[in-house]
């Protein structure tokens, strides 16, 4: 399509609808790729009994989860040829296969836990493989649990949507410069790297502003799909930033200078690949604003999707400020094959998350002194249950996927593609035209 083409078809679906180009549904894209279970072994650091056993164990058994992790893959993509498999998918977005895979996840990860981080990136993949169709999508119930919106294109302004769900005070609020500072620093920083830029060490494709790439504004705290709250303010190095630079002894920075100074010398560590503490000094990413200093830090997420996240925090001299959490679901692109069926890419960050440090951390910091007269109101937003599923809201997660069944018309025309591919011939085309699923 050239540009002149663009260029009228955005024109045309903006200010006359009715005489844009329509675009057929897509019900089946990414049904095969949604398969692959998102949990891989090893890759978020190595076990505890497999570090001791030094670094070729560790390369074992990262390679192994791979393995395990494709190995399952091509099995549910095997099984989603099945016409009722296929039915569902077409009809309500949801991968049967990969649900009713088997556990992967650790003893500590419940299987809600587990079924809940596949559902998200069931519909994450979906939405990344280009899947549209016109009936309701059966996962946005358990997207609406984790996120406090849909996909959002990435166009300039997208984070601006974030200001409506501040973690902290009615008074609390971001500048419209901050969420552009923020909004530009999610789309460098997360690039998505295919397995030949992993291999020869290339940065990847940055995100960008895209209007194909979707961003969902996640709930910054959630008991099943992430803390990211507790992800931030536990982290050593926030923990130090708070010792360091607005220690029990120590006053307050008198300038955005010294703030930065402060910050550049904070002592801290972290974990390597392979397991091993490495001490650090100053944190990551430091640069100044007119009233306060940003800097920015890395973990694996508390969320089974997550497989890192990065944070990016605004900190004040007198200890007040703000950290987003954001994380691109780039989970199986560094499989070979993979990128070039996921065209769009979707990327998560919460809300800012206000905070104060010396109410956060009042071990390092002494705590904040008493504030005279009534304190604002906390925010508070709607939050739906995880045991409340469905049009009569009595199902937990397991009912609930469960229950979703494909209409008797797709059904009936995807068994009629399967008897066309195998001619009706024996048992097969009999059993594919009389099973119930």
């Amino acid at each position: 399509m050239g540009l002149m083409s663009a260029v009228r078809n955005t024109a045309l679906k903006n200010f006359a609808p009715s005489l844009a180009p329509s675009v057929a549904p897509r019900p089946m894209k990414g049904a095969l790729v949604s398969g692959f279970p998102n949990y891989i072994k090893g890759h978020y650091g190595p076990t505890e009994a497999v570090k001791e056993a030094g670094t070729g164990a560790i390369l074992r058994e990262k390679a192994g989860g791979f393995g395990g992790v494709a190995y399952e893959g091509v099995k549910n993509a095997a099984k989603m040829q099945l016409p009722y498999n296929r039915a569902v998918y077409s009809d309500t977005g949801v991968n049967r296969p990969l649900m009713q895979s088997p556990k992967q996840t650790p003893d500590n990860r419940s299987m809600q836990e587990e079924i809940t981080a596949r559902a998200l990136a069931n519909s994450h993949i979906a939405e990344q493989a280009g899947r549209t169709s016109t009936k309701p999508n059966a996962l946005d119930e358990i997207l609406g649990r984790s996120a406090h919106t849909g996909y959002i294109p990435m166009e300039k302004g997208f984070y601006g949507v974030a200001n409506k769900f501040n973690k902290g005070t009615t008074k609390d609020k971001i500048t419209a410069s901050e969420s552009e500072k923020l909004e530009k620093y999610m789309t460098k920083i997360w690039n998505t790297k295919s397995l030949a830029d992993r291999m020869s060490k290339k940065p990847g494709e940055e995100l960008g502003f895209k209007i194909n790439n979707k961003f969902v504004l996640k709930r910054p705290q959630g008991t099943i799909s992430g803390n990211h709250w507790n992800d931030m303010v536990n982290r050593s190095l926030f923990s130090n930033v708070a010792r360091d630079v607005f220690g029990k002894k120590m006053s307050n920075p008198k300038s955005i200078d010294e703030l930065a100074e402060r910050l550049k010398k904070v002592k801290w560590s972290e974990m390597d690949k392979k397991g091993n503490k490495k001490d650090r000094v100053g944190v990551p990413g430091v640069e100044k604003d007119k009233d306060g200093v940003w800097f920015s830090f890395s973990k694996a997420g508390s969320a089974i999707t997550e497989g890192g996240v990065n944070f990016r925090v605004k900190i004040k001299p007198d200890g007040k400020g703000f950290g987003v959490m954001s994380d691109e679901h780039n989970f199986i692109e560094s499989i070979p094959g993979m990128s070039g069926a996921l065209p769009n890419k979707v990327l998560a960050a919460t809300p800012p998350m206000h905070f104060n440090i010396k109410k956060t951390r009042p071990m390092q910091t002494g705590g904040a002194p008493k504030t005279i007269g009534r304190p604002p109101k906390t925010n508070t937003y709607e939050n739906k249950s995880w045991q409340e599923f469905g049009s009569e809201k009595d199902k937990n997660i397991f009912e609930y996927l469960d229950t979703i069944k494909p209409s008797a018309a797709t059904l009936k025309k995807e068994r009629l593609k399967a008897a066309g591919k195998i001619g009706l011939l024996g048992g097969a085309g009999a059993s594919v035209l009389s099973s119930p699923e």
